[in-house]
Formats: structure tokens, C-alpha cells, sequence
């Protein structure tokens, strides 16, 4: 009788034991899922992100490129004044502008 007991209360923890590892495994799966899914996610939006500031970069780029002085002046050249020197600094400031939010990306 005692033998038998003990085969039922050797049956039932091993029931346990696997009902618990099968559980176990059952609620991996999905959690592993959404992490690979947001992972995905995240490397998409990396992505959008590498290519937007590449664009920023040679926006950026050409926008020094355009406020040197010689750049300036060759660009102020067919507007017709006499006095170029004084239209420079207004040119300047709005390159300045556009060049400052083209960093702040």
C-alpha cells in the first residue's frame, strides 16, 4: 500500500514538473517573439534615422560651402550693388540660420 503511495506521489511531481517546464516554455515563446519583433522595429527606425542625418550632413556641408566669403561674394556678383561687402553680412546671417538647424538634427 505504502508502495503505492509512493508511486502516486512520485507520478504527481513529475506531472508537476513537467506541467511547469511545459508552461515555462509556452510563455517564452511569444516574449521571444516580441522581442524580435521590436527589435526589427528598432532597427528600421535606426535606419530612417542613419538616412536623415546623412541628409542633415550634406545639407549641412553645402550650406559652409556657401558661407565662405569667396562663395558669398561670387553668388552677390550679378545682383547689380556697388557695394557688395555690405550685402555679405546680410547673406551670411541667413546661411548662419539655415546652417544652425541643419546642426541641430
Amino acid at each position: 500500500m505504502q508502495n503505492n503511495i509512493m508511486i502516486h506521489c512520485i507520478r504527481f511531481t513529475v506531472f508537476l514538473a513537467v506541467s511547469i517546464v511545459v508552461g515555462l516554455l509556452a510563455v517564452r515563446a511569444p516574449a521571444q517573439s516580441n522581442a524580435q519583433e521590436r527589435s526589427a522595429n528598432l532597427r528600421v527606425q535606426l535606419v530612417d534615422i542613419q538616412a536623415k542625418q546623412a541628409e542633415l550632413q550634406s545639407r549641412l556641408q553645402q550650406l559652409e560651402e556657401e558661407l565662405k566669403p569667396e562663395n558669398i561674394e561670387h553668388s552677390l556678383a550679378g545682383v547689380g550693388s556697388v557695394h557688395p561687402e555690405e550685402a555679405l553680412p546680410q547673406k551670411s546671417t541667413g546661411y548662419d540660420s539655415h546652417s544652425h538647424q541643419a546642426s541641430a538634427w
